[in-house]
C-alpha cells in the first residue's frame, strides 16, 4: 500500500507523483484500427533486470508480471508514451516480438511507436535507479509506408523465431552509427563487409530451431547489412539492386545473431523486413 500524499509546500514533481499515485489502474486494452486515445497509471518497475531478462537493449528494473495487456484486434500502428515522475523505461512484448525504449519521449521518459498485428502484448514499465509513478498514453499513429519507415516508427526490435511462424516480422530505425565514431564494417568484420555501421547492433535475433528466412532492407541510403552469428558465423550484403532494396537469404541455425543496418554514404532511413523461407 502507498503512503498518502500531502501536497502542502511540495514541489511540481512531487505534485505529480501525488496526482500519478492516486490514479493507479493498470488497465488492460483492446485495440483495433481509428481507436481514441487510452491512457492508464501505475508504479513503476520491480525486482526484475530487464536486461538480463530480455538481452541488453532492454534497460531497467521491471515486475515479474505485465502492468498492463493489449489486444490488438486488427493491425494498428501504435504510440505508448509515458509520463512518469523517473527514468522510466517501456518493454513491449508479443509473440516473436520485443519493444524496448528508455528516453525517446523527452527528459528522462520512454515512448515506443510501432506497427502490431493482430494477437496479445504484455506491457511492462520499469525504471533505471528508483521507482516512481506513471502515466501511459495510447494514441493510434500513421500507417507504415509500404517503402519507407516513417520517423514515427524507428524501432529497433529484438525477435524470437521458430520455423512455421505465423507473420512476418517488421522494424526500422536510422542507417549507421555515431557520427563522430562511425565503426567501419570492413576494419571489424573484414574485406567482404563494406559500410559504416553502430558501435552496438541495431538488432537482436534469437532462432530457436533451424529456419530458412529472407531479410529485405529498404533504404532512403546506399545500406548495407552485417549479420554476426553463432561460432564465428557472417553474412555481409550490400544493395544490388535498382529498387533500393538490400536482400540476404539463408538458413539460420540456432543461436543468437547480432544485426547491423550500416550505410556507404550519407545516413538514411531504413525498412527490415524477416519472413520465412517457404520450399517451393
Amino acid at each position: 500500500m502507498h503512503k498518502p500524499c500531502v501536497a502542502m509546500g511540495v514541489s511540481l514533481a512531487l505534485l505529480l507523483n501525488c496526482a500519478l499515485s492516486k490514479a493507479e489502474d493498470y488497465a488492460d486494452f483492446e485495440l483495433r484500427r481509428g481507436f481514441a486515445s487510452q491512457t492508464s497509471s501505475g508504479e513503476t518497475g520491480g525486482d526484475r533486470d530487464a536486461a538480463e531478462y530480455y538481452g541488453g537493449d532492454c534497460l531497467g528494473f521491471i515486475d515479474e508480471t505485465p502492468d498492463h495487456h493489449i489486444k490488438v484486434l486488427e493491425p494498428v500502428t501504435l504510440t505508448l508514451t509515458l509520463d512518469s515522475t523517473t527514468d522510466s523505461t517501456l518493454i513491449v512484448q508479443g509473440e516473436n516480438r520485443l519493444y524496448c525504449d528508455d528516453d525517446s519521449a523527452g527528459g528522462e521518459d520512454a515512448r515506443i511507436t510501432t506497427s502490431l498485428t493482430a494477437g496479445d502484448y504484455a506491457v511492462y514499465v520499469g525504471h533505471i535507479q528508483q521507482n516512481g509513478y506513471y502515466q501511459l498514453t495510447l494514441d493510434e499513429g500513421e500507417p507504415v509506408s509500404a517503402a519507407i519507415p516513417k520517423a514515427a516508427v524507428y524501432q529497433y526490435a529484438n525477435f524470437k523465431l521458430s520455423p512455421g511462424f505465423a507473420t512476418t516480422h517488421i522494424s526500422g530505425g536510422t542507417t549507421g552509427g555515431n557520427k563522430d565514431h562511425p565503426v567501419d564494417a570492413g576494419e571489424r568484420y573484414g574485406g567482404g563487409c563494406v559500410g559504416e555501421i553502430d558501435d552496438i547492433p541495431d538488432h537482436h535475433l534469437l532462432i530457436k530451431e533451424q529456419a530458412g528466412l529472407r531479410l529485405t532492407l529498404q533504404s532512403t541510403a546506399d545500406a548495407t547489412l552485417v549479420i554476426s552469428g553463432p561460432d564465428g558465423l557472417l553474412m555481409c550484403e550490400q544493395n544490388r539492386s535498382d529498387n533500393g532494396q538490400t536482400v540476404m537469404e539463408g538458413s539460420f541455425l540456432p543461436g543468437r545473431y547480432e544485426v547491423y543496418v550500416g550505410h556507404l554514404s550519407g545516413v538514411g532511413v531504413y525498412r527490415l523486413t524477416i519472413s520465412e523461407l517457404t520450399a517451393d
